[in-house]
């Protein structure tokens, strides 16, 4: 957590400790609520514009995840460890070597399938599975 991010949350504090209307339950529960808050650092968040972008470039919605991380993984395995020293993208841009590039720069870690499934918004297998129960639910209906 950054020094600014600790500034806040200490404002945010100070503000909910300034209020009299609240019990001591209520403050118990909002106490809860910021330690559960998650702030991604903006590493991260450039990580995941790259990797949205790049899921452009992938015809099949469901397997873009996989493939994603299968190439990422046989560039870090292969050019990355020459790469890797380099302040500028030895790449053309727009090339896949040159998004692969930018995002181990971002952040120097294997992604798995279904992580870079969630990043860029896809349907997880149990979604899928059930719209395709649905679907022969509501086939099964219409005959």
């Amino acid at each position: 957590m950054t020094e600014d991010t600790t500034d806040q949350f200490e404002r945010v504090v100070a503000a909910i400790e300034s209020v009299t209307g609240l019990s001591v339950e209520q403050r118990r529960a909002i106490d809860v609520a910021l330690c559960r808050v998650t702030i991604a650092e903006p590493r991260h968040a450039e990580r995941n514009r790259l990797l949205i972008e790049l899921r452009q470039r992938f015809r099949s919605d469901n397997h873009a995840g996989h493939e994603i991380a299968s190439q990422l993984r046989i560039y870090m395995n292969g050019m990355w460890r020459f790469d890797r020293t380099k302040d500028k993208c030895p790449y053309a841009a727009g090339t896949l070597r040159a998004a692969f590039w930018a995002i181990l720069k971002q952040s120097e870690r294997l992604l798995s399938p279904d992580r870079i499934r969630k990043i860029v918004g896809q349907t997880s297998r149990v979604e899928m599975t059930s719209q395709a129960k649905s679907s022969v639910g509501q086939h099964q209906r219409d005959t």
